[in-house]
């Protein structure tokens, strides 16, 4: 009982409430840096994360400023064992789970990186704005933006990817 009450004044003292295991991170925005360029992460739209269960078993979440980061960091190192990626629906900006999400990359979205990468949830939303944007009309699933990212040109720390 008294580490009920205990944990229970605790959520209320940090303003916390439960959270699914499995479900998406809080993140801290103004606060929180990216674990790719060490940038605060500010703008909700463009920000993902990633689950990972490190050697000893024990889960932490990954935050990052841009999609192409995650993307960039998990290519960079993959000893890691992802266990979820989440990104940002780019209008409703709730969290999605990435595998599922639809994607654009123009250079008509300004992402913290450079990346040009939005997710979205629905793939007649992503068609709708890329049409509204002059941003083509190529919608990608992660699968496919990955492979185009391991093939495609990147920068120096290789997040930037430009089909345009």
């Amino acid at each position: 009982m008294r580490r009920v009450l205990a944990w229970l004044a605790l959520a209320v003292a940090t303003g916390c409430s439960p959270q699914p295991a499995d479900g998406p991170p809080r993140v801290r925005y103004g606060s929180d840096e990216c674990v790719h360029c060490g940038m605060i992460l500010t703008e909700e739209r463009y920000a993902a994360a990633m689950r990972v269960t490190d050697a000893d078993g024990a889960v932490r979440d990954l935050l990052f400023d841009d999609i192409g980061d995650m993307i960039a960091y998990e290519r960079a190192h993959p000893e890691l064992r992802v266990t979820r990626r989440y990104v940002h629906d780019y209008q409703s900006l709730q969290w999605l789970d990435a595998s599922q999400a639809q994607y654009l990359v123009s250079q008509q979205f300004h992402t913290p990186m450079g990346s040009g990468i939005v997710a979205f949830g629905e793939q007649s939303a992503a068609r709708a704005v890329a049409a509204e944007k002059g941003a083509g009309d190529q919608v990608l699933s992660f699968a496919a933006l990955t492979a185009a990212l391991a093939s495609g040109p990147t920068t120096d720390r290789g997040s930037h990817v430009n089909p345009d």
